[in-house]
């Protein structure tokens, strides 16, 4: 699949999905990713107190953006929050 480039998503997940028809995917409170493009405001409103890993996917990370940075709003914003609030408890 992945040398014929065939994937539903155009991404490994979908690749995985495609091959392992059977396995248990993680639930979105397990792979919570804002800033994939399948990303729904809908399913984090509602899982968002149950949220235990946030997948920060592609280039931009929060670590790289820097606190004050454009991406500071809406559901995406909220997230690097608290990424950013888990950092300062630890470091």
């Amino acid at each position: 699949l992945a040398q014929r480039g065939i994937s539903f998503d155009g991404a490994d997940q979908g690749l995985l999905n495609m091959h392992f028809r059977d396995w248990e995917r993680l639930s979105f409170v397990y792979n919570c990713t804002p800033s994939g493009n399948y990303q729904y405001v809908p399913a984090y409103r509602h899982f968002q107190s149950s949220i235990a890993v946030v997948h920060f996917i592609g280039q931009d990370k929060p670590w790289t953006l820097g606190r004050d940075n454009r991406y500071n709003t809406g559901v995406y914003g909220e997230l690097l929050g608290m990424w950013w609030s888990v950092y300062d408890r630890h470091y």
